[in-house]
């Protein structure tokens, strides 16, 4: 039988998706921050990682274009998009 992932990562989610959290949505802390070091320390892989991610997608900028499709290359753009705005995300929850 096959295993069930974790949890799972939708396509997509829209803003009517996230509106509709914001009323249930706690308004304050819910623990407090040495309750989750687990947590804090994905978080700052997450951001270490991405920002390494981000510099590598600006260096290799000139060359990927002789290396890569078009396809590829409107893909690896939209990941660095995404990229920052994840780490837009987590600095907005840390504020």
């Amino acid at each position: 039988m096959a295993q069930q992932p974790e949890f799972v990562i939708p396509a997509a989610i829209s803003y009517q998706t996230l509106k509709q959290h914001l009323p249930t949505a706690p308004r304050g802390p819910a623990m407090a921050k040495s309750e989750l070091p687990a947590l804090e320390e994905a978080l700052r892989n997450y951001a270490a990682a991405s920002k390494l991610l981000l510099q590598e997608l600006q260096a290799s900028n000139g060359t990927a274009k002789n290396q890569f499709s078009p396809n590829q290359l409107m893909a690896l753009g939209a990941l660095g998009a995404h990229v920052q705005m994840g780490l837009q995300a987590l600095k907005a929850s840390q504020n």
